[in-house]
């Protein structure tokens, strides 16, 4: 593997990509060293499988000052006004109250679970995977004769998450040393630039060829430019003709093929650029080469 610094920079300003200006001055900045792998294993860890979920359940509906917590997230229960992201608006009846309640946890990104109707009820889920979520508890202070899950008294004993479960993934953990930039990283990156490459083409491209990367980029760039040509080239009927082609396309739900036309302009800038890159790196590697060689 080859050891690189970013041989380019991103301009957001004019949305162009250029050559990195510190290995431009001082091409040797370019590779930072050869990356080999030592040794790969392969280990067994244990990650989320089942998430945990509890279902809570309620008697009668809520009046104000009532508040259910779960997982350090307390919710109450108001009257009117309810502008914190925590409290929650009683409803005409309790399937109403439990519906604003779903609604709120549901809108807090803090909340670790998640919250759905179940006839009268509700369902907690806990957002993370495996037997950790069945460590989330709901506590609820409410008025009697108000109780959940059937508890024996208005204030229950935590109602605790259940049914997450964890199983075994394999997990392959490799081993890589760096070394210090050397001749050999540049020379690995001049003889990319000039190696032989095979290419299958698929669709109306079909077949294999072999090229070098620069070879191949500028023969697909001249393929687009010349189609691109041909395109502009068309007279005012013919445009004409294939607009209203494009419009019965669309008719039909087909891809518009009038656009493609468009893009072709913006696919040769893009190849041009893809071969301007290939002789751009095969200059900085003659100049490495020089600085080393001395030649």
């Amino acid at each position: 593997m080859l050891g690189l610094n970013d041989f380019f920079d991103f301009d957001k300003v004019t949305g162009k990509i250029v050559v990195n200006q510190v290995i431009n001055a001082d091409p040797q900045q370019l590779a930072t060293g050869m990356v080999t792998l030592n040794n790969e294993n392969t280990v067994k860890v244990k990650v989320g499988d089942k998430a945990a979920s509890v279902n809570l359940k309620f008697n009668y509906n809520f009046t104000a000052g009532n508040t259910i917590t779960i997982d350090g997230q307390r919710f109450t229960f108001v009257n009117g006004l309810h502008a914190n992201q925590n409290q929650v608006l009683i409803g005409g009846n309790l399937a109403d109250s439990l519906q604003n309640l779903v609604d709120k946890i549901n809108a807090n990104s803090a909340c670790t679970f998640t919250a759905e109707m179940e006839g009268n009820a509700i369902k907690l889920t806990a957002k993370t995977k495996g037997a950790s979520g069945n460590s989330l508890q709901v506590t609820a202070t409410l008025t009697a004769p108000n109780r959940m899950n059937e508890s024996a008294a208005p204030d229950p004993d935590p109602v605790t998450f259940a049914g997450g479960e964890d199983k075994d993934e394999d997990v392959k953990i490799s081993d890589y040393s760096i070394g210090s930039g050397s001749v050999e990283v540049l020379e690995n990156m001049q003889n990319l630039s000039t190696t032989v490459l095979d290419f299958t083409g698929l669709g109306s491209a079909s077949g294999e060829f072999s090229s070098t990367i620069e070879e191949f980029a500028t023969t697909v760039s001249a393929a687009l430019s010349s189609q691109y040509n041909e395109a502009k080239a068309l007279n005012g009927v013919e445009q004409g003709a294939l607009s209203l082609l494009n419009d019965e396309l669309n008719r039909l739900f087909a891809p518009d093929f009038y656009e493609e036309f468009s893009k072709l302009s913006e696919n040769k800038q893009y190849m041009t650029a893809i071969a301007t890159y290939g002789k751009t790196v095969q200059s900085i590697l003659d100049r490495v080469f020089d600085l080393l060689f001395a030649r």
